[in-house]
């Protein structure tokens, strides 16, 4: 059945209010009946006068419809010729046309553009210029879901002669796209191409019409969400960090094209960037923090799970905000990347992560202080070789710099102090003294036995800096 039109609800209103108002006066008797049927009767008439004017998704006679895109290759739907388009800067003073006013035009091309589009303002600008030498089974239709106000003030601005659709929502879902200018090809009615605006020219559409094959790009307007852009599938470079994992372990994975860490803390995670130029063991005597004493506890904290429920609690809930999970990881082909190109684009993605969310940043900078310096003795190659030929090597173990200095350094009496070392390898193994019961002065000593100094001096070092994130490092 036919809804009823905007002005028949009307009518019908006002036919039917005397024939109310009569009937109110005339139920002396039954009132609270008469009011009941008033206020009904009124219910039902507004609740169909709302409901004839509700929106409608398509013009169609029949009501809603659901719209599908119209695909290349495909004829339009019939409801599609038949849908009233709002226009501005028609010549014959018309406010509507429908695209089956064109039915029988050869070519059809729907421009879809906004005037803040630069290329599409490039583009209209060029089929201006040939408008009126278009033949006449040619329809070139910009169309915008711009305002009319807007659309009208830019014609004028560019003294165009073209008209133009304003205010589309229903063209667009059936050819719908990501960028503009989007231009749809429409050829004895069927879709023969979507492309960009820069086959608008009309050298193109003279060749159409002459049933000539022309060679056209299809416009990729693939739906995405730019939100959310990347292909997970395909990508190519993905850096993720996310909260801690509720697991009372931590650690580092090194995979062949990245690195992935888990319930990591700012200094732990440092310690991944700049492991190559930081030993591992040194880190926490490289730091120098130059922030808020606040923030400096918050991202520094030391603890440990004692047993005591509260301080348990606490440690817990410190860990939950300043330990952290992330992944960094490439799958360009044929492309071997490095440890130190890895640990590079790990520190450029934290120090954008904690500047956003803590308002620090970080970076490695040389300055002059008092360290340990641990070097090679100029007999250092003699006192090894003596040690390695002789059967008396009690009191020394053949073991890695790096190992040695790993368990000495917690033990050295300047805890404040970096340190330093002048070799160009700790992995490599060297005779080194036991530490076992040994005093700081002794080991010192047996060092010097072996061709390694330890000296106590100032000198350039490279110190870890955090500072505030809109500091000078």
């Amino acid at each position: 059945m036919r809804k009823l039109r905007r002005w028949e609800n009307y009518a019908l209103l006002r036919g039917f209010i005397p024939q109310i108002i009569n009937t109110i006066f005339k139920s002396k008797y039954n009132q609270s009946r008469t009011l009941f049927s008033l206020i009904l009767s009124f219910s039902l008439l507004f609740s169909n006068l709302v409901f004839a004017q509700e929106p409608r998704q398509d013009s169609g006679a029949d009501g809603p419809t659901t719209i599908s895109p119209v695909q290349t290759g495909s004829y339009l739907p019939e409801r599609l010729w038949n849908l009233p388009l709002q226009i501005v800067n028609r010549q014959e003073g018309k406010e509507h046309i429908m695209l089956g006013d064109y039915k029988d035009n050869k070519l059809i091309i729907l421009d879809f553009w906004a005037t803040w589009c630069g290329p599409c303002l490039s583009s209209l600008n060029e089929v201006n210029s040939f408008y009126k030498r278009l033949p006449d089974d040619v329809l070139f239709l910009p169309v915008t879901y711009e305002s009319k106000e807007k659309v009208q003030q830019l014609l004028n601005e560019k003294n165009w002669i073209m008209p133009s659709v304003y205010g589309d929502t229903i063209l667009k879902k059936y050819f719908p796209h990501q960028s503009m200018p989007f231009v749809v090809w429409i050829k004895d009615g069927k879709v023969m191409s979507s492309t960009g605006g820069q086959y608008s020219k009309l050298a193109t559409i003279e060749a159409l019409l002459k049933d000539e094959e022309v060679a056209m790009l299809q416009d990729a307007n693939v739906e995405f969400n730019t939100y959310d852009p990347v292909d997970t599938n395909n990508f190519l470079y993905r850096f993720e960090i996310g909260s801690r994992q509720k697991s009372n372990i931590g650690g580092t994975i090194w995979q062949p094209a990245g690195i992935s860490s888990y319930n990591l803390s700012f200094v732990n995670m440092l310690g991944q960037v700049y492991m190559e130029r930081i030993p591992e063991y040194d880190l926490p005597y490289r730091l120098r923090w130059e922030v808020a004493d606040s923030v400096r506890i918050e991202l520094e904290r030391h603890g440990q799970f004692t047993g005591k429920y509260e301080e348990d609690v606490a440690w817990q809930e410190w860990l939950g905000r300043n330990t952290f999970c992330f992944k960094l990881e490439t799958t360009l082909p044929n492309v071997k990347i490095s440890r130190p190109a890895i640990r590079l684009a790990l520190g450029e993605e934290l120090r954008l992560f904690f500047e956003r969310s803590r308002g620090v940043t970080f970076g490695l900078v040389k300055r002059k202080a008092s360290a340990y310096v641990i070097r090679p003795a100029a007999d250092y190659r003699i006192c090894q070789a003596q040690l390695t030929s002789g059967s008396v090597t009690t009191g020394f173990r053949w073991m890695s710099l790096t190992a040695f200095l790993s368990t000495w350094r917690p033990k050295l009496s300047r805890a404040d102090l970096p340190l330093l070392t002048k070799f160009s390898t700790g992995n490599a193994k060297m005779w080194l003294p036991d530490l076992k019961d040994a005093s700081e002065a002794e080991i010192i000593k047996k060092l010097r036995m072996v061709g390694v100094v330890v000296e106590n001096k100032q000198t350039e070092i490279e110190m870890l800096i955090i500072k505030p994130k809109n500091a000078n490092l």
